[in-house]
């Protein structure tokens, strides 16, 4: 901090310098200027006053034609030649009278000068702005500035009768110049030192700073990696807004094993990978850390909840999917991820990273391969980690000893005709006790037995649809539908269907924000190949939005209970239940109710044009072969 202080100080100390240097620059230069006009000025005053005596003088002396009394009077005219001599000095040398021909060519009438002196009647040539003079009657005044000298031609029109009559010329010529320029010179030489010297430090700062963030970089880089290190989240500790952040504290599971089994370079090499991996599935405003040994630490910018738990489940999914090779040995991974989404109520980074590690240290207590997050709570028990630990290997049992079971609650038309069956996911305990989706699903959520639960309801779906030829929909939620190993799993065995593939529908849950929708299209396109229908569940609440209706390709929108449990007593409900109803035929959609409890609410929503429903009212989820 102390050296960052030192550089801003020297930094501005040399702003000021060169400024100050600039502005000196500019004044000499400004001085200069000022000191050639200044001199300019004086010569034409003091020329232009000698002119004046000299042109009344000639008026007085001389009534006559200029150029007839010279030529008839040589006398007079060196007298007149005698008089301009004595105005010629260092400085003014030549001073002459000049008149325009018939032929508008000038001649001398008079010549002062004491050396190269012209003859009367000589001829001079001259630029236009002598005969210039002849139309405009007005003195005139041509510089030639050098860094020699400064050179003035001063001319001045002799008037008879408002008319010019000839031209009194005085050539100035002054060596102050080049003496300003001999002073001034040693000075602007150090000028330009200095600048040169100036620029060197300038260079050589920047190349020293350029070497020293490259440095500190490296020196926040971890070697193996190449992601941030430790030394770099403490260099952030006090700059981290923890109200932009959730934190992911994440850890290898069973690394140990590795390095045992194949010793430190592979481990080294599948940590190298496993890090690309996760860094690639982050966001520019993410941050990777590597916080020791096979822990790493993810700071993600926070959207909300749902973005968050995506982006981890995201990279959970890849490790677990990804194939590690070294040397012909392929190695499969999981890993474990503790999520703390609430680390602007810890005190500082530090109690929200203890946190983190507690969600982590939960969810390797859990099976590993999961997610566990403080979304409810920000404490663990030692009770609820138990808890959750005992319905994983609960229902992990459950999958391996075949006590999954899918209850189908059918879905009718408004002639009570049944159309297809929901499948609604239970085990069955090892006392025969069945267990709801309420109780375990949030519990395996993220973690390997969850998917292995999923593969086991698309299996047992299509075995039903096989045997029975009826039409099944299975509620998938959006990272499932995300999950290409799990998509693909479900892909191979609708292939085995063939035609019957056509009677598999599928519901989207949406308990989650849809980050990209082109990936899941890409999905619904996928699975239309394959004559699958799909519906949006839950419309009406949660993430829903019509976005999803104008670029996926929905077949059915399933209203939201809760709409339809509230229709008899709100005429609003009412109206969006219509409004729903009436977009979903523009979009050659068709609805389904969901809830129907009641006989009212039946009449109510047959009224209203829904074209199917499922309910309590009409018949209650059942085992096929069951009364």
């Amino acid at each position: 901090m102390v050296e960052s202080k030192n550089r801003i100080i020297i930094v501005f100390v040399l702003f000021i310098l060169v400024v100050f240097l600039v502005q000196i620059k500019m004044y000499i230069g400004e001085t200069h200027a000022t000191l050639y006009k200044r001199l300019e000025e004086s010569a034409v005053k003091n020329m232009h006053e000698v002119a004046l005596n000299i042109d009344q003088n000639l008026k007085n002396q001389i009534e006559n034609n200029l150029f007839d009394s010279f030529k008839d009077n040589r006398d007079m005219r060196r007298e007149f030649e005698k008089d301009l001599s004595l105005f010629v000095t260092s400085k003014v040398q030549y001073i002459y009278l000049i008149y325009k021909d018939e032929k508008n060519r000038f001649r001398f009438l008079a010549d002062g000068s004491t050396q190269d002196k012209a003859r009367f009647n000589q001829k001079l040539d001259v630029n236009e702005a002598y005969l210039n003079i002849y139309k405009t009657k007005h003195e005139l005044s041509l510089t030639q500035n050098s860094l020699e000298k400064l050179a003035i031609t001063y001319i001045h029109p002799v008037l008879r009768n408002d008319t010019v009559e000839a031209l009194l010329v005085f050539d100035f010529s002054s060596t102050l110049t080049s003496d300003l320029k001999m002073i001034l010179e040693p000075i602007e030489a150090l000028f330009r030192v200095i600048y040169i010297l100036i620029g060197l430090f300038i260079f050589i700062a920047a190349v020293q700073a350029f070497y020293y963030y490259q440095i500190r970089k490296k020196s926040f880089i971890d070697i193996l990696t190449q992601t941030y290190n430790r030394q770099y989240l403490r260099y952030l500790w006090n700059k981290i807004d923890m109200n932009q952040y959730h934190i992911l504290m994440v850890d290898f599971d069973h690394f140990k094993k590795i390095n045992d089994n194949y010793g430190h370079s592979v481990g080294d090499n599948v940590l190298y990978e496993g890090a690309q991996i996760m860094q690639s599935k982050l966001r520019k405003d993410d941050k990777i850390f590597r916080y020791g040994g096979e822990e790493f630490l993810i700071l993600i910018k926070k959207e909300s909840v749902s973005v968050t738990e995506h982006i981890a489940n995201r990279i959970r999914l890849s490790i677990e999917n990804y194939i590690f090779l070294k040397d012909d040995i392929k190695i499969n991974l999981t890993i474990s991820i503790g999520l703390n989404i609430k680390p602007n109520e810890s005190k500082n980074i530090n109690e929200a990273i203890k946190i983190a590690d507690m969600m982590l240290y939960r969810a390797k207590a859990n099976g590993r391969n999961c997610i566990i997050s403080n979304y409810n709570n920000t404490q663990v028990s030692i009770e609820d980690k138990h808890t959750m630990g005992e319905t994983i290997d609960n229902v992990k049992a459950a999958i391996e000893e075949d006590r999954i079971r899918c209850y189908f609650h059918s879905i009718v038309d408004f002639n009570n005709t049944i159309y297809k069956y929901e499948a609604l996911v239970r085990y069955v305990k090892e006392d025969g006790t069945l267990v709801y989706p309420n109780h375990f699903l949030a519990d395996i959520m993220y973690t390997s037995v969850y998917t292995d639960l999923c593969k086991r309801i698309i299996d047992i779906c299509i075995d039903t649809v096989q045997k029975r030829k009826i039409v099944i929909s299975i509620n998938f939620s959006i990272n499932d539908l995300l999950d290409e190993n799990l998509m693909n799993y479900f892909i191979s065995q609708l292939e085995d269907l063939g035609d019957d593939s056509s009677l598999i529908s599928i519901e989207i849950l949406e308990d989650q924000e849809l980050l990209n929708i082109n990936m899941l299209k890409n999905v619904i396109d996928r699975f239309k190949t394959y004559g699958v229908k799909f519906a949006i569940d839950d419309f009406g609440s949660g993430y829903a939005n019509f976005n999803y209706l104008a670029e996926l390709n929905i077949d059915y929108i399933k209203i939201d209970g809760s709409l339809i449990q509230n229709v008899l007593e709100s005429q609003n409900t009412k109206h969006i239940i219509m409004s729903i109803i009436k977009l979903a035929q523009k979009m050659n959609m068709k609805t389904i109710a969901e809830f129907v409890s009641s006989e009212e609410i039946y009449e109510e929503i047959s009224a209203l044009g829904v074209d199917y429903m499922q309910g309590y009212y009409i018949s209650k989820p059942k085992l096929f072969g069951e009364a």
